[in-house]
């Protein structure tokens, strides 16, 4: 590290190079919002969220954040180029299909999570199982393309629909129940707020469960709807405007929301992680996006990490509770128009009911 900052050329992964750049800030002395506020005033557009969330990571972030991340650090011109071929260099050795996040599918998937799920999306949500065709879709070049069944896709849906018959139908007025050991720790007694694991039926364990006496929601499988419908849900989907091909977290019918399934996991003081559970993919946690649109950004899920980007601290507001992510000060919200397939998205705070969620208990898979 000399005068000006960390030598990205040491960086030999994409984990060694984030490394890289959370020594770049921290040799800067510069908070997120500061950076933030550096990078506007430079012209560039670095929301403080979205910079947590990159430097919470391991792998690469998207060229342009990464060119207004350096400038905000302090970087002349020639410090900028060395970023950015140092990122170069290492994404030409990234495994085909891991991609550039500035490609025409735009930002790339945040995790093994996220990476699988794009490929997988279950079907179209199950479509082929429904119908004689799926619905639109976009494919890696922007255009409209639609998937018609075949002899093959046929035998497909008929082995989703008896999956679908074998599935809970998510109506039980049950208590949602507490997590079970974690792998290698056969026997032993869950940790409070212990994660279930994907598969497995989770035990009753009252120490593992906010209070209900709290007034906050208990550990468990749900549910989660917008404070205003009871009969839209939050799970995947895909941006409206086409731009993307990749799973992110949008308000849908609940009679379509099959999977994947949501674990409400209590971490104590009001904070939450909000755990998705796929069939095919395993678990992963909601976060914040590095995608902006319209001045906000989307929600997507990812590898469940630590990473305060991860946890959400829920108030009581408008008929159900705000998210707030413990890495900003902004809340979750839908954005507008709200209608179904309408993305959640992290946005300024307005007290709004379109920025308050309920959860309803659902059945134990």
């Amino acid at each position: 590290m000399g005068d000006t900052g960390p030598d990205p050329k040491d960086a030999r992964t994409p984990a060694e190079f984030v490394a890289a750049m959370r020594r770049l800030r921290s040799w800067a002395d510069l908070s997120y919002r500061q950076l933030e506020r550096r990078a506007e005033d430079a012209g560039d557009v670095l929301p403080r969220a979205t910079t947590s969330a990159a430097l919470a990571r391991t792998d690469l972030p998207r060229e342009e954040l990464l060119i207004a991340f350096v400038r905000a650090c302090g970087g002349s011109a020639a410090t900028v180029e060395a970023w950015v071929d140092a990122r170069r260099r290492l994404a030409m050795r990234e495994p085909a299909g891991a991609g550039d996040s500035g490609a025409a599918d735009g930002p790339r998937p945040n995790s093994t999570y996220a990476a699988t799920a794009s490929n997988d999306l279950t079907a179209s949500h199950t479509a082929a199982a429904l119908g004689a065709k799926t619905a639109p879709d976009t494919d890696r070049t922007g255009r409209r393309r639609t998937l018609r069944m075949t002899a093959a896709g046929a035998g497909i849906a008929a082995a989703l629909l008896a999956l679908i018959a074998a599935w809970p139908s998510g109506k039980t007025d049950d208590k949602p129940t507490a997590a079970p050991p974690s792998p290698g720790n056969s026997g032993s007694r869950p940790p409070a707020g212990a994660a279930p694991q994907p598969g497995s039926t989770p035990r009753a364990d009252s120490a593992s469960a906010t209070p209900a006496s709290t007034g906050m929601p208990e550990s468990g499988w749900v549910r989660m709807h917008p404070a205003n419908s009871s009969s839209l849900c939050i799970t995947e989907g895909r941006e409206r405007n086409g731009r993307t091909h990749r799973e992110i977290a949008v308000q849908r019918p609940c009679t379509e929301a099959l999977q994947p399934r949501v674990y409400l996991e209590s971490l104590g003081d009001q904070t939450y992680r909000i755990q998705w559970h796929h069939p095919r993919i395993g678990k992963g946690c909601l976060g914040v996006d590095e995608a902006l649109v319209e001045g906000a950004q989307l929600m997507s899920p990812g590898d469940c990490t630590d990473a305060p980007g991860l946890k959400y601290r829920l108030e009581p507001s408008a008929g159900g509770y705000r998210l707030r992510p413990l890495d900003s000060d902004q809340c979750i919200g839908i954005l507008p128009p709200r209608t179904g397939g309408a993305e959640a998205i992290q946005a300024e705070c307005t007290g709004t009911e379109d920025q308050a969620f309920r959860f309803s208990p659902a059945a134990t898979p």
